[in-house]
């Protein structure tokens, strides 16, 4: 006799009950036991698949979230820190299913769940009112919220709704709002490479800019995966310089809405703005 494994939409369902109710003893241990029937939930590579799935259905972020007081295994500080994460994911074993995949997910969202508010203090700690703000900023339900958040802007004010990337825009009007980005002096990266990738996945490749004189270029967007199966990708965009050839304008890592810098060859950060084309001037803009 075969023992079939419980489908994610039945995994997914169970969750969902449990984030509505997360004083319940019982539903938790019903998730448990069902995430428990895969027998290598230790093998990271498998519960990536089913973390994987779980996101998709929206329900993994939520499962986190309400996990979240869990997290605090060393006891340590007033909150989750990397050094928990660490120890839960570096000894799966000892700990629940739902606290294993919740780990996984806050470890991969710690710098955004960690910056939902505009708490200076405890850059290496999530604290309690930190996952309240993400989870005021998380929409259940929606499979990319979490991933595309970004709950404050430079100012610390909360984002409008037309910062959400799930609201189809015209090329156009990317482009327009591109171009204002990189006419200031200091940009908003995430707001600029967040615009570069839209671009990207309506199949631009192609744009025309403006320098700081008003003079137009043209600028090619390439988006790529790091490697086959990543969920990170560079994402640059490339300028002609003055013999035709083409130097990187603006460069960063893609990942799951969130952008990062690059790093050269000695493991050191490189700026968003390619080396030649900011040492041209050809644009106010400056990260």
């Amino acid at each position: 006799m075969t023992y079939e494994l419980p489908g994610t939409n039945e995994v997914s369902e169970r969750i969902g009950s449990y984030t509505q109710s997360p004083e319940s003893e019982t539903l938790r241990q019903e998730v448990n036991e069902l995430l428990s029937s895969y027998s290598n939930l230790s093998d990271p590579v498998e519960r990536q698949s089913i973390s994987d799935a779980l996101r998709d259905s929206g329900t993994l972020p939520s499962l986190a979230l309400v996990e979240s007081p869990r997290l605090d295994v060393l006891g340590d500080s007033d909150g989750v820190t990397m050094d928990d994460l660490d120890h839960i994911l570096s000894d799966p074993d000892h700990f629940d299913p739902t606290t294993r995949l919740a780990a996984d997910y806050v470890k991969e969202n710690f710098a955004r769940i960690e910056e939902s508010t505009t708490d200076l203090w405890g850059w290496d700690t999530i604290e309690n009112n930190e996952f309240e703000a993400y989870k005021e900023y998380y929409q259940p339900g929606d499979a990319e919220a979490a991933a595309t958040l970004t709950p404050w802007d430079t100012d610390g004010d909360s984002t409008s709704d037309n910062d959400d990337q799930s609201v189809p825009r015209e090329v156009g009007e990317m482009v327009d709002d591109l171009d204002e980005l990189l006419a200031s002096s200091s940009p908003d990266a995430q707001k600029v490479f967040q615009i570069l990738e839209q671009l990207a996945a309506s199949g631009t490749t192609e744009i025309t800019l403006h320098d700081k004189d008003g003079n137009e270029f043209t600028g090619r967007i390439a988006m790529e995966a790091i490697a086959p199966g990543s969920d990170r990708s560079y994402l640059h965009l490339f300028v002609p310089d003055a013999s035709g050839a083409e130097r990187i304008a603006l460069r960063a890592v893609a990942q799951r809405g969130a952008y990062s810098q690059q790093y050269d060859s000695n493991g050191m950060p490189v700026s968003f703005l390619g080396t030649k084309f900011g040492e041209s001037g050809r644009i106010n803009a400056s990260f």
